[in-house]
């Protein structure tokens, strides 16, 4: 028996970031938020795959505004993004997102890469 670490290097890496950049302006940044916790969806619309990804998944990280309503979501899609199963994994996600209206940010390693002292995800995360 043992303990488990909460994430990898880069999910550490991302969520520093997010929480520097959002938490000045009033955003909360929760990781490891199931996706039943966070968007309501028809199941009578899921078929059984969906339905169990749907109370099984979980965002890596989900942006909350001062409400504590979810404004986007975030996922770090690594190297095991590349086989078919994750893929249809990430396809549903998306397509849960797309029904609730929740827009979802998919990055990788590139976006915690500086470039001129900021890093790309820094940089679209403040829109500018």
């Amino acid at each position: 028996m043992g303990l488990k670490r909460l994430g990898n290097t880069s999910e550490h890496k991302s969520f520093g970031i997010l929480d520097r950049v959002l938490r000045d302006i009033g955003f909360t940044v929760n990781r490891q938020s199931k996706l039943e916790d966070v968007i309501e969806v028809d199941e009578c619309a899921l078929n059984r795959q969906e339905k169990k990804a749907l109370h099984k998944a979980s965002f890596d990280f989900v942006v909350y505004d001062e409400e504590s309503i979810p404004q986007f979501a975030v996922e770090f899609d690594g190297p095991c993004h590349d086989r078919e199963e994750k893929r249809k994994s990430d396809i549903r996600k998306n397509r849960f997102c797309c029904m609730a209206g929740l827009q979802l940010l998919r990055i990788g390693d590139n976006f915690l890469t500086e470039y001129e002292k900021i890093t790309l995800l820094e940089y679209v995360v403040r829109g500018s």
